[in-house]
């Protein structure tokens, strides 16, 4: 140890893996606990508010592949597998039954019939949808329990500003780069994360919630930098519910990014000269904890259903998880069975062409979004190596490495990723806030570069 370092520096947190895996696998007895509590709401209570939500357009009956009513398509799915009860009401929470048509156009005109005539006359065959947790599910079935979709199309956006409100809170009050962290996450996020399409969805409106309160709560925990001890636990939570909460929509990679850089700002404030090993140590904890837990929820889910409904459960997961990892030659773009042009089409092309969703629809503000983001990145890059601060150079270093993983989960999912464009581009929030955020770094530099040389 220095022996300029105060007594009071914060020491390296011991992780203990054996809690992160109890924390998960509690989590998930929450899981089915919530899954199991979305069957048991009155199905009359939801058939007359989705009813009257028809009545009033508040949720309509036409959609079409436009990615605004297509998200109202998605969520007549949502409310198919609360509206689709059995007897067995654990066989619903772990394998809502789902009826189909090939044209997914129609997902609402099945909502309709289903609650005008007690079934899906347009489409007799059905599917069990065990892929996922279907937290959603759940909040559906509570937000719905209580309110009809007026109330609701109020309540979701309201909801999910304030979670924004509550991050930009915790951030100001943080200190140090954990400060700046949040306050560009708070700030972008509430600028560019296209919250007026999304936060009134069933679908996207409460895991949008759910993942910005889950950085405000670390924030508001450790964003002083005078405590690490359950850093590790508090992640693999995180990472728990979020998998919950996740449709496959970027919530999952969005988190990861972002947690990177926290855990590495984090403790700084308490000491002086932190060893970079000690920051990347932590950092590099809380992210393999957030993946683990994310890991164990999706198992555990998959096992439960595996043991419930047999191996189709595990096909119908494997076979869709193998589609969304495929290159771009298989949704019919020439010339793209190489792997790397398939990466670099995806990424360039979901940018390129649904850029505008989080500039309000316009594909020029896309353009300087994207450009001064660039900058924002070359300018953050310029002052850390020019910086004599190995700290500075670190620091930039690490939130890079974050918004890597945006890129990181494009080169497994190239396939998904410009599928379903129009909601995967919100991935993008990372490396935006980010840029932002390691611009102002390299600006204020580091106070601490005489201690460096000691660590």
């Amino acid at each position: 140890m220095n022996p300029e370092e105060p007594m009071t520096a914060i020491r390296p947190a011991r992780t203990s893996w054996y809690f992160v895996v109890l924390v998960s696998i509690f989590a998930n007895f929450v899981f089915l606990a919530l899954s199991f509590f979305s069957t048991a709401v009155s199905r009359d209570d939801l058939t007359e508010r989705i009813a009257r939500g028809f009545e009033s357009g508040s949720l309509p009956v036409e959609t079409d592949l436009r990615f605004e009513t297509w998200m109202l398509g998605n969520e007549c799915l949502i409310l198919q597998m609360i509206l689709n009860d059995e007897d067995d009401r654990l066989r619903q929470a772990l394998g809502p039954k789902v009826y189909y048509r090939d044209d997914d156009s129609r997902q609402c005109y099945l909502v309709r019939d289903l609650i005008r005539d007690g079934y899906a006359k347009e489409a007799p065959n059905f599917f069990r949808y065990t892929r996922y947790w279907h937290g959603h599910n759940a909040t559906a079935a509570a937000l719905l329990s209580t309110m009809d979709f007026t109330g609701l199309r109020f309540m979701l956006p309201l909801m999910a500003y304030g979670s924004i409100g509550a991050l930009a809170l915790a951030g100001l009050f943080a200190a140090g780069r954990l400060r700046i962290v949040g306050l560009s996450l708070a700030i972008s996020g509430a600028s560019f994360w296209a919250l007026q399409y999304f936060a009134h969805s069933l679908g996207h409106g409460p895991a949008d919630t759910i993942f910005v309160l889950g950085f405000a709560l670390l924030f508001f925990r450790f964003g002083s930098g005078r405590r690490v001890n359950g850093y590790a636990g508090s992640c693999a939570a995180f990472g728990a519910v979020i998998t919950y909460m996740e449709f496959f929509t970027g919530q999952l990679p969005t988190a990861a990014a972002l947690l990177l850089p926290f855990g590495y700002f984090l403790g700084a404030q308490s000491d002086p000269a932190p060893a970079l090993r000690q920051k990347w140590e932590r950092a590099l904890s809380g992210l393999l904890a957030f993946t683990l837990a994310a890991a164990l929820t999706i198992a555990i889910k998959q096992l439960l259903a595996y043991l419930y409904f047999g191996t189709d459960a595990l096909t119908a997961f494997t076979d869709n998880l193998y589609i969304y990892t495929q290159n771009l030659d298989q949704i019919g773009f020439v010339d793209q069975d190489n792997r790397l042009k398939s990466i670099i089409f995806a990424a360039g092309g979901v940018v390129w062409k649904w850029g505008k969703v989080l500039t309000y629809g316009s594909d020029a503000a896309a353009a300087a979004l994207f450009f001064a983001t660039s900058l924002a990145w070359l300018g953050g890059a310029f002052m850390a190596w020019r910086s004599k601060s190995m700290a500075v150079r670190s620091e930039f270093l690490v939130c890079a490495m974050g918004a890597g993983v945006i890129i990181a989960w494009i080169t497994l999912f190239p396939y998904h990723t410009l599928g379903h464009g129009w909601f995967m581009i919100r991935m993008f929030l990372a490396p935006i806030a980010l840029g932002w955020a390691v611009l102002i770094i390299g600006w204020q530099g580091h106070p601490n570069t005489a201690h460096e040389s000691a660590h």
